[in-house]
C-alpha cells in the first residue's frame, strides 16, 4: 500500500499531477483545489490511498492527513 510520497512535481493535468520519487513518476489523481496548489519542479509532500480493482491500480493524492481520513471515511458508505 503506498501511503505518502514525497518529490518534484514534473507536469500537471485536469485531474491529476505526475509526482517524480526517486526517478520513478506517480501519477496522482487529486481534486482541483489541491492540484492548483502545486506548482511544477516543486518539492511536495502527498499522503495518498492507494486503490487496487480489477484491472485497474490508482493512486489518489491528499494535501494532509485529515483530508485523507475524510475519504476514505467516504469510501465506508453505502
Amino acid at each position: 500500500m503506498i501511503s505518502y510520497l514525497r518529490g518534484k512535481i514534473i507536469n500537471k493535468s485536469i485531474n491529476y499531477a505526475i509526482l517524480e520519487v526517486a526517478g520513478i513518476g506517480y501519477q496522482i489523481f487529486a481534486g482541483e483545489n489541491f492540484l492548483n496548489e502545486l506548482k511544477i519542479n516543486s518539492e511536495v509532500e502527498i499522503y495518498t490511498h492507494h486503490q487496487v480493482r480489477e484491472e485497474v491500480s490508482d493512486l489518489y493524492g491528499f494535501k494532509n492527513m485529515e483530508d485523507l481520513e475524510l475519504f476514505e471515511l467516504l469510501l465506508t458508505v453505502s
